[in-house]
């Protein structure tokens, strides 16, 4: 009775969760389960924990169903069944640790920031804001006289604008490219 229900207790773990959860953490180290993105980490850990997890019950069941010799049965409780999920957790767990899923803080990347808080937001907020004034201006030298000092003023703005641009795209793409 009580072997039954510890049986019933790890198949369960080891179909619906336990190879998931591992290969998630491997593959997604620097989601932590607190701050201000804890819900959202503990909702895409548990999501893909138990997709990976029955993806990998579907590969690994249909994969022994293949192989006549084995005679395997599509059971619950099959011992091959389990000892390939337990072995791909145990896999998935020492790559995550490996990586640094289970260390208290994330892990760093080249500058020693955590990867999970690169945000592009920045970035567009500072693009957005050049196009803006670029467009500012434009509007402003087409309403202005030609050979006017205000007309050269704008235009020396709206070509400082553009480097400044062109700038902050090759910061952007050096960034992106480490």
């Amino acid at each position: 009775m009580v072997l039954d229900t510890i049986e019933f207790w790890v198949g369960g773990l080891l179909l619906f969760a336990l190879p998931g959860y591992t290969w998630t953490r491997a593959l997604f180290p620097e989601w932590r389960i607190r701050g201000e993105q804890a819900l959202d980490h503990a909702v895409r850990i548990g999501t893909l924990s138990f997709v990976w997890s029955l993806a990998f019950v579907v590969v690994v069941g249909s994969s022994l169903s293949e192989v006549p010799s084995l005679g395997f049965s599509a059971t619950w409780s099959n011992p091959r069944l389990e000892l390939i999920l337990a072995g791909l957790s145990a896999i998935g767990f020492v790559v995550a640790w490996l990586r640094g899923a289970f260390r208290s803080g994330a892990p760093a990347t080249a500058e020693g920031a955590a990867s999970g808080e690169d945000t592009p937001l920045p970035w567009l907020v500072e693009f957005d804001r050049l196009e803006r004034e670029e467009r500012r201006l434009r509007r402003a030298l087409a309403r202005s006289a030609p050979d006017s000092e205000g007309a050269r003023l704008l235009t020396t703005e709206l070509d400082r604008l553009k480097a400044e641009g062109r700038t902050l795209r090759r910061r952007r793409e050096e960034e992106y490219a480490r």
